[in-house]
């Protein structure tokens, strides 16, 4: 199979969505719902397919209203005066998406949890969703590790926990160092997977995973601790590998984990 649908762009390679409960997302009994959010038939639109068109309403959020904006993110704040990047939305060719709704998603995940888990791209994607959803409510920081890696939040008025789980790349990742130096280079182990995020899935509903960085760089591959090769190396006597090949062998353990969960919430 190509893979070539993961290259979407150097600031982000892919993102699924696992649900652990296949009623997850059912809204069916929720009749004050329908009244915001009418059902539909599914019929046949790609969300996927379609183009970024210019919207004058802008963003629903800004560094002034929204308080959670880390100070190194607030372009604003450091003078930063053009606002025409905001003032763009995703159009599916074949319909219409509706603005983002914060109470429509607080209906739809209460008592529940969801974490992003990956790099700075997760980080991100879950730091916009707190701007988005402080329009209805403010969180509780409720968990911070010393290096500001993993965050929880708690709405309690929702009774929905958002958390944000740092992994470099799902997989174990021992970075080389050379002559006493970190070298920027890791050594991956595409059969290990990486326990710090992994322990958390029984307390998740939803599983966002987002990659990207800290693959477009030099990096030997192992498989059951024999190496096998290498990515962006280049070097004599070492298999080299494509990135799209180190993907796929990470896409499918991680997958696989998830599946083979037995404490994972049902």
């Amino acid at each position: 199979m190509k893979l070539s649908y993961y290259l979407m762009g150097l600031t982000f390679l892919f993102s699924f969505l696992i649900l652990y409960s296949r009623r997850a997302f059912d809204i069916s009994n929720d009749l004050s719902l329908h009244r915001w959010f009418p059902l539909q038939k599914e019929d046949t639109c790609n969300l996927f397919s379609g183009h970024w068109v210019h919207d004058l309403r802008g963003s629903q959020y800004t560094n002034v209203s929204c308080l959670s904006i880390p100070d190194s993110k607030n372009c604003f704040k450091h003078g930063r005066k053009d606002t025409d990047f905001l003032k763009w939305r995703w159009k599916p060719d074949a319909c219409e998406l509706p603005r983002f709704d914060p109470r429509i998603f607080f209906a739809i995940v209460r008592g529940k949890t969801m974490a992003f888990i990956g790099d700075s791209v997760a980080r991100n994607h879950a730091e916009s969703l707190i701007c988005l959803l402080s329009l209805e409510e403010v969180p509780v920081s409720t968990y911070r590790d010393v290096d500001d890696r993993f965050r929880t939040w708690h709405f309690p008025n929702n009774n929905f926990t958002l958390m944000v789980l740092w992994t470099r790349f799902l997989v174990t990742g021992e970075e080389r160092v050379i002559n006493g130096t970190n070298s920027g280079s890791f050594d991956l182990h595409l059969s290990k997977i990486d326990q710090n995020w992994t322990s958390k899935l029984p307390e998740m509903d939803y599983a966002i995973i987002s990659d990207v960085h800290w693959f477009y760089r030099k990096h030997f591959l192992y498989d059951n601790e024999n190496m096998i090769g290498c990515i962006y190396c280049g070097e004599p006597n070492i298999k080299s590998y494509s990135l799209e090949f180190a993907l796929e062998k990470i896409t499918r353990l991680v997958l696989n984990y998830i599946n083979e969960c037995k404490n994972a919430r049902a």
